[in-house]
């Protein structure tokens, strides 16, 4: 799973989540007013990527390693993080894309597949 660092921005039915290096996750995990300014990460897989040239995304950034694993393509991302030095981000697509490596891409997930967490726990399960 990946893990974005950020802040909650927006509580109650759907939670917002600004991230650090950019970008903003909205998840399908219920909050509270008082979880407001919470410093939590946010998990998503890399099968739930999707692409998107959009405003809003969840991550950007520059495709390192393109891996083709016959169904799908797998590619690697060094994103910046504050708690040590990269942070290495996976996504998935369907197909094989043989000209993606070097290339910025967005991407967002659907909000009922991105997790949150804070302090190592998931804010679905409390």
């Amino acid at each position: 799973m990946n893990l974005l660092a950020g802040e909650i921005v927006e509580t109650v039915t759907q939670t917002t989540v600004k991230l650090d290096e950019g970008g903003s996750a909205i998840s399908a995990v219920p909050t509270q007013a008082s979880d407001m300014g919470l410093k939590a990460n946010i998990g998503g897989r890399p099968e739930d990527m999707v692409l998107t040239d959009g405003d809003d995304y969840l991550f950007s950034d520059t495709v390192t390693i393109v891996e083709a694993l016959g169904e799908v393509t797998q590619m690697y991302f060094e994103a910046p993080s504050a708690e040590k030095e990269t942070n290495t981000v996976i996504a998935k697509l369907a197909g094989i894309h043989t000209d993606i490596r070097g290339k910025a891409l967005r991407f967002k997930a659907d909000p009922a597949k991105v997790q949150i967490f804070h302090n190592g726990q998931s804010l679905y399960y409390r």
